[in-house]
């Protein structure tokens, strides 16, 4: 229902951003993508599409992985990799949201201090397709903040829930010279756009 631009050209930055409303706040709309549904949430209920990326190198000043308590919302990467990644958790349900207008829809759920991530399916403009995952990480839950550290991996990514997917800070920000960053929520999932230096259309 709202969408959120923000362009910066080289040095000059232009930013517009329209207030963003979660779930539960925002009516049904149109739009295209696949609409699979789990727990109360659809697979195209949030649309994202951003040049924009978290900040590279394990997350600064980590707790250590002892589980705790997921609360429910829309969490975006900070730190922990060069690039846009978000998560929605609401009950059982996980909503991996993508950067290009593409989401995967699943469950997660927690043993102790490990965090299960299952994807079942993906959706993007033209529908769904079967997409299974299943990724396990240690895991350390501290307010808002969500630590996460893959079996395999010794990079601590940290998520921080939000409100707007496209409201920067010290960590989530444009680091080339044309950025843009476009979301929406229960509109669907648009087409990404043929010009390949645009591919969000904005």
């Amino acid at each position: 229902m709202h969408t959120c631009l923000l362009a910066c050209i080289a040095l000059v930055g232009l930013v517009g951003c329209g207030d963003n409303k979660g779930p539960g706040t925002g009516g049904a709309g149109g739009g295209g993508g696949g609409g699979a549904s789990s727990g109360g949430l659809t697979c195209d209920q949030y649309a994202w599409c951003t040049t924009y990326s978290a900040s590279g190198g394990s997350a600064a000043n980590p707790p250590a992985l002892t589980g705790g308590t997921i609360s429910d919302g829309l969490y975006r990467l900070e730190e922990g990799e060069s690039a846009a990644r978000a998560m929605v958790f609401k009950g059982t349900t996980l909503l991996r949201v993508g950067d290009l207008y593409e989401n995967d829809i699943g469950t997660w759920s927690v043993s102790g201090a490990t965090l299960s991530l299952a994807t079942t399916m993906t959706c993007n403009h033209g529908g769904t397709r079967a997409n299974s995952l299943t990724l396990n990480a240690a895991f350390a839950a501290q307010g808002d903040d969500l630590f996460i550290q893959y079996q395999g991996s010794t990079t601590i990514r940290r998520w921080h829930r939000v409100t707007s997917l496209c409201a920067t800070d010290d960590n989530f920000q444009c680091r080339l010279t044309s950025c843009v960053c476009s979301e929406s929520f229960n509109r669907g999932l648009p087409a990404l756009s043929t010009d390949p230096s645009n591919p969000c259309g904005m």
